[in-house]
């Protein structure tokens, strides 16, 4: 007697299964038949879905025409950093049929790969395409060679104004670069920085300076915890901050040529000091390998859940 099959999706799921191993049949079908119009039906939640199981099946050789058939208004976002084998123009040319297509993307990840391009010459294409997403809150800049002068941009245009942004493995985001940024970005909520040229410095402008951040994620390189104390040091207020949520890294004290990495050090009082300069701080997340971090300087601090 047949048994049914279970399946760990919904119908809707399977349905968009469906479409996404077909779609080879529907971009062989687009230069005779409308076929983008059946696409302008879809809900943006089934279209970011297409997008992310086709990008996980790895279906390489048909990306860019399926890209194509996805972009219209109801996407809203746009996430490009898993695409490695496009090249980086094939990826512009996704970005500015965006940009024509909808203005109404809310997170996008871009072009997240090492170009062997000029630097310049993606920066002058690219960078200026950010003002026309006027919708845009997300956007992940991480890997890619033009993070600095695009975080330029938005800080003297503040267009579009950012409610997250995320950078990691980005050359030239420097302490310069973040104060620029800020300026223009004060809106901003979330800020995650790690393996920059960002150091305490940039940390402790972006949290003077941003009087809406809730979260603050950065490596050992940026020392939010020396942050903190150059605050309260050097200013003597008894300020506080609306940071919710920070996530850091203490790592012992090695010479940087050892992993890459520079270390920090656990000076006592660091956590005390940022409890009490962020009192309505409720996720604090510390990795740590350092000897001088006892469970007694952690879990002093009762007022953190």
């Amino acid at each position: 007697m047949p048994q049914p099959k279970w399946y760990n999706k919904s119908l809707a799921e399977l349905c968009i299964d469906s479409i996404v191993d077909n779609m080879e049949k529907w971009t062989a079908l687009r230069s005779s038949v409308h076929v983008s119009s059946l696409f302008y039906l879809l809900p943006s939640h089934c279209l970011e879905y297409m997008t992310l199981e086709w990008v996980e099946r790895n279906h390489l050789d048909d990306e860019l025409p399926m890209f194509e058939l996805l972009l219209n208004p109801h996407l809203k976002i746009l996430d490009l950093l898993e695409t490695n084998m496009l090249h980086i123009n094939e990826k512009i040319h996704i970005v500015q049929l965006a940009s024509v297509r909808s203005t109404h993307y809310t997170e996008d990840g871009f072009l997240g790969n090492r170009s062997k391009l000029p630097s310049n010459q993606v920066e002058d294409t690219f960078t200026p395409m950010l003002q026309l997403f006027e919708h845009l809150q997300i956007l992940d800049l991480s890997g890619t060679i033009y993070g600095a002068s695009c975080m330029i941009n938005l800080g003297l245009t503040v267009k579009p104004k950012l409610r997250e942004l995320r950078i990691y493995w980005c050359p030239g985001v420097t302490d310069s670069v973040m104060q620029v940024f800020c300026n223009g970005q004060s809106s901003l909520q979330k800020l995650s920085v790690n393996r920059t040229e960002v150091t305490h410095s940039g940390i402790r402008f972006a949290i003077e300076h941003l009087p809406e951040l809730k979260e603050l994620n950065c490596d050992s390189e940026s020392d939010i915890l020396k942050a903190f104390r150059r605050i309260r040091k050097e200013t003597r207020e008894s300020k506080k901050y609306s940071l919710t949520k920070l996530a850091m890294r203490i790592l012992p004290h090695h010479p940087p040529e050892v992993d890459g990495y520079h270390h920090v050090t656990y000076r006592k009082g660091s956590v005390s000091l940022m409890v009490d300069m962020c009192p309505s701080l409720v996720d604090l997340f510390i990795h740590v390998d350092d000897v001088g971090f006892t469970n007694e300087k952690l879990f002093g601090e009762k007022n953190l859940k």
